[in-house]
């Protein structure tokens, strides 16, 4: 009896031990060995090309490059840690359908199709805008939700969202935010952050939620995470990582991440420091507890 992940970043867990992961914590609570395809990075569909016009045709195009050239299915990136888009999810559930046959699949999907950083805390960015980003993954989101049903046609599958990064309750002074975003933008965002953020969550959860309901389907499951305004980022009650002196990571497999940062200096930085801003330790215990509570 297995649990299969697919997703991104928060469903592979940034910045956590093994143990610590949600998947993990559901996975032993349900007695389940987890099979996680989920990465930091991962978007919906390939960003170089558009979207199908539904469902059955992403199917049939995935398969057919399964069939031909691409055969041998891709299970994962080199590590989840390091951000990629690829594999992204709909090859994630093309692989993990010729290899895996769970009772439980978790998801998560979206952050990364509309940028979440930028959505959050480009200055002048209304949170009109981030709803419009967001509505954009409608379709594709309930497209995606349809598909992982028909190709486990046994399981349980639960669908989370997300948070808010920042809240009414954030501490956004300059000091804190300045190693994030550079001088000048930590001058300008604290307006636009708490505003966007709620406006990221509250979209997710419309799109996500809608699309469960209208699916209708008893197998299908929402377990929004029970994040709060007093766990947001610099809050003293954080359920999200954040930056310690001089904006060091503080979670617990910087080193891991360390070691496979390529490219360039930007790059590096980046997965340096991805974890910033993804579920903690209690964090993650915070989604397990909504999934759980999602499958009784």
């Amino acid at each position: 009896m297995s649990l299969l992940a697919l997703g991104t970043s928060v469903t592979w867990g940034q910045g956590l031990r093994s143990e610590e992961k949600f998947t993990h914590i559901v996975g032993k609570s349900l007695g389940l060995e987890v099979r996680s395809y989920a990465h930091s990075g991962a978007t919906l569909w390939d960003p170089r090309e558009s979207y199908p016009k539904d469902a059955d045709e992403a199917l049939r195009r995935l398969e057919l490059r399964e069939a031909g050239a691409e055969g041998a299915a891709v299970v994962n990136p080199a590590h989840g840690e390091r951000p990629s888009r690829k594999p992204y999810l709909w090859k994630q559930l093309i692989s993990a359908s010729m290899l895996e046959r769970p009772d439980v699949v978790l998801v998560d999907a979206g952050a990364n199709d509309v940028d979440f950083i930028s959505q959050i805390v480009t200055p002048d960015r209304r949170p009109s805008e981030v709803a419009t980003a967001i509505e954009k993954l409608r379709l594709p989101t309930e497209w995606f939700l349809r598909s992982v049903l028909q190709k486990f046609p046994t399981a349980v599958v639960v669908v989370t969202s997300y948070y808010e990064a920042f809240t009414m309750t954030s501490d956004l002074s300059k000091s804190q935010l300045g190693w994030f975003l550079g001088d000048f933008l930590a001058t300008v965002v604290p307006s636009t952050a708490v505003t966007n953020s709620l406006a990221f969550k509250v979209g997710f959860e419309r799109i996500v939620g809608g699309a469960v309901d209208k699916i209708g389907e008893s197998r299908l499951r929402f377990a929004p995470p029970d994040f709060g305004s007093d766990n947001g980022l610099f809050t003293g009650r954080s359920l999200l990582w954040e930056p310690g002196p001089l904006g060091a990571p503080q979670d617990h497999v910087i080193e891991e991440r360390r070691a496979l940062a390529r490219g360039s200096v930007l790059d590096r930085e980046i997965c340096l420091r991805a974890s910033f801003g993804h579920p903690n330790v209690q964090g993650a215990r915070r989604y397990a507890d909504a999934i759980l509570g999602a499958l009784q």
